[in-house]
């Protein structure tokens, strides 16, 4: 479980986390949860979990814990996500992929899909 602070956006405190993330069902595990921010009464996350391949999940849910759902997928294979901030119906994310070299040899990729999950675009 993870925040960072983003800029003009509403930090959420580790307390404000815990208690949404006690929301979550059962099949999101707290330590597979991270990169939570708040965007005009709503909560957005990332959860990596394993299917056939490793894939993040953008979540969003009311502050409340309702309307829970996933509105857009990313595989991870020899790539990290990260939710970099969420401005009005666009979710803004990186995308860092190894190479297979050092690190300096990884490329990130900045992307943005809108939060109904459709348009998914490189910025």
């Amino acid at each position: 479980m993870e925040s960072t602070e983003k800029e003009g956006e509403q930090m959420a405190s580790e307390k404000e986390i815990k208690a949404w993330v006690a929301l979550l069902p059962d099949y999101i595990d707290e330590d597979e949860v991270s990169d939570f921010t708040v965007d005009d009464g709503w909560v957005y996350f990332l959860h990596a979990y394993e299917s056939s391949v490793e894939c993040a999940g953008f979540y969003q849910m009311r502050l409340d814990g309702s309307e829970l759902k996933m509105f857009h997928v990313e595989s991870l294979e020899d790539v990290t996500c990260s939710l970099d901030k969420v401005e009005g119906d666009w979710a803004y994310f990186t995308l860092d992929y190894d190479t297979g070299a050092d690190d300096d040899e990884d490329t990130e990729i900045q992307y943005k899909v809108r939060t109904d999950g459709s348009d998914r675009q490189e910025r």
